[in-house]
């Protein structure tokens, strides 16, 4: 169990990583098809589902709690240093993408490379333009609405599809739509009001929160019936979006987190050295954890689309 916790500890600070795909880490870890079963197959084998998924998801929320100060931080006082951190952190899972599309093409047959090419294309075009939109009209604040909770309910759907593909990031699809900045700060306050035992709960936090959550688990209990077969049957073109995406998420990186403002004014040699080490680190990170993805060779050889 302890092994559980400490694999969902690394996913949930992994996830809060815009362009990080968890499931890609899951993968790496060999426990991504567990996941799938154990959520598909809940009701028939409860118990043995409930003793990798209990500690599994506990890990995951104490990760995201982690790591959202550490992003939040390093966002505020550090930005571009950090949002090279980021950009590391997904460049280095690049290997590993490439590996699960190359066994997606194992014993099946390959689809046309121009329809490959332009789901790439549509994919990094979609996410490039909501990244300039984000640089033109960021979002500021909502307001506690019934439009405003159905718009969270929605995005934490999204955002459990997103999660479940090997690939995609949730947060990165959250920081395309403008929801980034603002749920990690009500997500911060909330946990605050918590850990302090403070007598005074920001409800809007709360609701915020509570919504959003609420959306990412019936969309991952739902989507999770249909996610492997979407992976196995339709690889080729999942992993191209996934490319496509990846491609224009330095750019969104840089743009949603407006990381060129630390750079306004001199340059000092210390801040160019920081944000090449963080990109570096990123970098062999996810790289080294990707050398060691031995799940999808052992248990879908012969799987793909």
């Amino acid at each position: 169990m302890i092994a559980f916790f400490l694999q969902g500890l690394a996913i949930g600070i992994v996830s809060l990583i815009p362009g990080v795909s968890g499931m890609t880490v899951a993968v790496a870890l060999g426990i991504y098809r567990r996941l799938i079963d154990s959520t598909k197959n809940f009701t028939k084998h409860w118990q043995s589902s409930l003793d990798f998924l209990l500690p599994f998801w506990a890990g995951v929320a104490i990760g995201i709690g982690l790591a959202v100060r550490l992003v939040a931080y390093g966002l505020t006082t550090f930005p571009f240093p950090t949002a090279m951190l980021f950009i590391g952190l997904l460049a280095g899972s690049i290997p590993l993408l490439l590996k699960q599309y190359w066994l997606a093409t194992v014993g099946r047959k390959q689809l046309d490379r121009p329809l490959q090419l332009l789901i790439l294309v549509i994919s990094f075009c979609v996410a490039l333009i909501l990244a300039l939109i984000q640089l033109n009209s960021p979002l500021s604040g909502l307001s506690m609405t019934f439009p405003t909770l159905w718009a969270l309910f929605s995005l934490g759907v999204l955002s459990s599809v997103a999660f479940l593909i090997p690939g995609f990031s949730g947060s990165l699809l959250i920081m395309l739509l403008g929801f980034y900045a603002l749920l990690t700060t009500r997500l911060m306050g909330f946990m605050h009001d918590i850990l302090t035992n403070s007598l005074y709960i920001d409800w809007n936090s709360f609701f915020f929160v509570i919504t959003f959550i609420s959306g990412f688990i019936i969309g991952f209990i739902i989507f999770s019936h249909f996610v492997m077969a979407v992976v196995i049957n339709y690889g080729q073109l999942t992993f191209a979006s996934a490319f496509g995406v990846l491609l224009a998420a330095p750019l969104a990186i840089i743009v949603c987190t407006k990381a060129l403002a630390n750079l306004q004014g001199s340059i000092s040699v210390v801040l160019v050295m920081s944000a090449l080490l963080f990109l570096v680190v990123g970098f062999m990170t996810t790289y080294v954890l990707g050398l060691y993805s031995t799940e999808f060779t052992r248990e879908h050889p012969h799987q793909g689309s």
